[in-house]
Parts: structure tokens; sequence; C-alpha cells
């Protein structure tokens, strides 16, 4: 190869490695701040690139890179005003059903076989707390509402009703809980349609996660699904909630779910009849 030919191949060699010293590095920089090849520090802590422009290894940097891989963005977290409209028509809500009294019915199953069907009589009681009173009970797989006074109730009805109250902690919503779990950074926020979807997660108890469906022009829950526990994460239990609105407009629990994973044990509840 005569002199000429080499000169002109070392030049292009010499432009083609010169374009990528200007791209890989910032390519680099965007994933992860690492010092390398042609970036050099200077005293004031200020990296540069090949020499085409500074970047400032802070905080701030870190977090827009965080932001810009999408692991939390501001539109992504629920403003004061929208906890303030959730919270509102809580208590509105709350003092609407408190002038109710209606039926709820309970089928508990084992491995996916009824053992117990129970009906109760349901208010709400000042507190906000759900009270609620047997009027019947029956063992197998016979479902009657004639009064069962004397017969002995399953043993699988403290446990049923640990899962309920348990169930009662994610149906309604809590102001508190959300203040705080928001404050965490600990909810993200999706609107959908006419739709907002708060995940939550340390909710009601550490480790839990919460998907809240809320109505976006009333503020009222559509549907609640939950990851959460009895006495630890080895007694986990999983809640499926659906919300439906009586004529006035009042919200309710129409339906609920509750699983227990390890003992296969499920509580489903109807509610009904309000007067």
């Amino acid at each position: 190869m005569d002199i000429a030919k080499f000169a002109m191949l070392n030049r292009l060699r010499t432009k083609s490695e010169a374009r990528n010293a200007r791209v890989e590095p910032a390519f680099r920089l965007a994933s992860r701040p690492v010092i390398s090849g042609c970036e050099s520090a200077s005293a004031d802590g200020t990296t540069r690139v090949c020499g085409l422009f500074p970047l400032k290894l802070s905080a701030a940097v870190l977090v827009g890179m965080l932001l810009a891989n999408g692991v939390v963005t501001a539109q992504d977290l629920p403003t004061k005003d929208e906890l303030a409209a959730i919270e509102q028509a809580r208590l509105t809500n709350q003092a609407s059903l408190s002038r109710y009294t209606w039926l709820e019915t309970q089928f508990i199953s084992l491995h996916g076989e009824a053992i117990d069907y129970r009906l109760y009589s349901v208010s709400l009681g000042a507190n906000g707390q759900y009270q609620r009173n047997l009027v019947t009970e029956h063992n197998g797989h016979e479902a009657a509402f004639e009064p069962a006074i004397t017969e002995q109730l399953s043993p699988y009805g403290s446990y049923a009703k640990q899962l309920c109250e348990l169930a009662n902690q994610y149906t309604t919503l809590d102001s508190n809980r959300l203040t705080r779990a928001n404050g965490r950074g600990e909810i993200v926020l999706r609107r959908e349609d006419d739709s907002i979807r708060l995940a939550i997660k340390n909710y009601s108890k550490p480790g839990d996660s919460v998907s809240m469906t809320i109505n976006q022009r009333t503020h009222r829950l559509l549907r609640v699904e939950v990851k959460s526990y009895l006495t630890g994460p080895q007694d986990a239990v999983t809640i499926q909630a659906e919300f439906a609105e009586l004529p006035d407009g009042t919200n309710h629990v129409a339906t609920a779910e509750i699983d227990n994973v390890n003992r296969h044990l499920t509580v489903k509840l109807t509610n009904w009849s309000y007067q």
C-alpha cells in the first residue's frame, strides 16, 4: 500500500474513532455515571465528555436519571386536592350509609367445598365500623333463613370473623393512611378513562399492597384488590371487593371474596336488602 492511501485510511479511521468517542460516553453516562475513556473530572466535580459539555454528578442528576427511567414522576402522585376530595366523599357516604340496615350472607368454603353458611344483620356504627349480628348459621351445604339459635357455630366461624374484620380495613377508605402513604411516596396513581387507580404499599400493615379503583367524578370506591395477612406474612390473605350504589347514590360493598392462601379457606360475602 502506498503512502497516500495509507494516510487517507488513517484519517478516515481517526474521524470514525472521534465520532464514536463523542457518542459512546454520552450514552454510558445516561445509564450510569462512570468516569472513563474520554470522560475527565475537573476540580469542581464537573465531568467533561470529550470537551463537549459539562455534567455535574450530584443528587439532582441521579434523581433526574430515575425520573427519566420512569421510576417515579410527579404525575404519578395524587395531589392534595384529590386526597381531600376522596376524604370528603368518604365522610358524605359514611353519613348516608349509617342510616341503613342490611343483610349480609357469608359462604365459607374449605378447599372449594362449602362448609358453613351465615346470615348477618349489619349496620354502620358511629365510629364507622361495621356491626354484625348473627341471624342464622348452618353447617354444611344447607342454607336456610330460619333462626338456628340452638345450633353450635362451626369451628371456622371465629376465623372467618377475623378475615371479615381484616377486609373491613381495606374496603373502608382511611384518609390518615392515604396521607401517610402518600408522604412516604408509596402511592402510585394512574388515570384510566373515568376512573383513578391507586397502587399503595404498606397501607394498613407493613408489606401489604392495595389497588383501589375510584370513580374520578364522585371519588367513591369501585373496586379493591388486596394482598395482606392476619398474624404474619405466613398467614397470607387476598381480598377482592366490588362496590355498587343504592338508588340514592350511597356507595357500599356489594360482594367480596376473602381467601386465606395457606389454609385454602375462602369467605364470600354478599350485601343486600338495604333498608
